[in-house]
């Protein structure tokens, strides 16, 4: 095996065999590097590879808040956070996440 299919089956395994809540951490960790790096582009002016870290994080809440389970306590399904009331329209809905230009350029 090359050392990338060896790396690429040691994440399949590591998350295969985790249990929910480590899932949930990975999840969590790995959504904080996609907007560290987000913000690193930006810093850069590469706008493009922001808007990538940008949508793989969108992709991450949008799975976080699919799997949140809202019968599990009183009062979650009239919470503004609720599953029912931000749950996208569509399979892949934008947030704005596309970057753009700050501060606007001058005319």
């Amino acid at each position: 095996m090359t050392n990338p299919s060896m790396r690429a089956r040691y994440i399949a395994d590591t998350v295969n065999t985790a249990s929910p809540g480590q899932l949930l951490v990975m999840l969590y960790d790995r959504l904080v590097l996609d907007l560290t790096r987000a913000e690193e582009a930006l810093g850069r002016g590469d706008r493009e590879a922001a808007a990538q870290q940008l949508m793989h994080a969108q992709d991450i809440i949008i799975e976080l808040r699919s799997s949140l389970k809202t019968d599990g306590w009183d009062g979650a399904a009239a919470s503004p956070s609720s599953t029912a009331s931000c749950s996208p329209s569509s399979s892949r809905p934008t947030y704005g996440a596309t970057p753009r230009r700050w501060p606007p350029a001058e005319p």
